[in-house]
């Protein structure tokens, strides 16, 4: 778990985690630095076959659902599963994320790059670019560790570090059988609230970090 400068109790709260069991292993960082280095520290340290992300504020289906992810990553040893999620919050905005999350892609297997790519940002048949649904090799996520930015970004980071675990995979499957493994809590943050002037004005500029730093990457 990586505490990213909290200030509400999170720091004892994780603290407690891994008093009570050794596997959790508590990352504390001494300021806020964005989710997209909050994934690299966790990268960082994961020592695991395979990587998962959860967000703060999320859960899982249930108590046996990593086990589950972690079983089926194994047997189909795949670089990159995506699984279902079910989401709560105001009904237009769960609605809409499920579509894009859960979307049924017409090639349940790809093993290549570009073409995942291409289903993912171009014809937008794959699932959405969000990590919380994506069971990714660890010794793939490593590989982008080399091209995190250090300035902080707090809006498309995923759709950075997606573009990058794609470019690099050796293949992608989507898992069809298992039932929601990861619960969404759609609140008012920055990727989900309603579009406003003011979130216009926060968006951009790191909608254009994003994209200087893509265009960095493929040089």
């Amino acid at each position: 778990m990586v505490d990213d400068g909290s200030t509400d109790g999170s720091s004892q709260t994780c603290d407690e985690f891994a008093a009570r069991d050794p596997r959790f292993v508590i990352v504390h960082l001494p300021a806020n630095g964005g989710l997209l280095g909050a994934r690299r520290h966790g990268i960082e340290r994961a020592c695991g076959e395979f990587i998962t992300f959860a967000d703060g504020d999320d859960c899982y289906c249930d108590a046996q659902a990593l086990e589950r992810l972690a079983q089926s990553a194994q047997e189909k040893n795949r670089d990159i599963l995506t699984v279902a999620a079910v989401a709560s919050g105001p009904e237009d905005r769960v609605r809409s994320t499920l579509e894009s999350w859960n979307r049924i892609c017409p090639i349940p297997v790809m093993t290549s790059p570009l073409k995942i790519l291409q289903e993912t940002f171009v014809t937008r048949r794959a699932p959405a670019w969000n990590l919380q649904t994506k069971i990714v090799r660890s010794s793939l996520a490593r590989r982008t560790l080399a091209f995190f930015p250090v300035e902080k970004i707090t809006y498309q980071e995923d759709v950075f570090l997606y573009f990058i675990l794609c470019f690099f995979t050796r293949d992608w499957e989507q898992e069809c059988t298992l039932t929601p493994a990861y619960c969404y809590r759609i609140g008012p943050g920055i990727s989900t609230a309603p579009v406003t002037l003011e979130r216009m004005r926060i968006k951009a500029p790191d909608s254009a970090k994003v994209f200087g730093l893509l265009r960095k990457f493929l040089g």
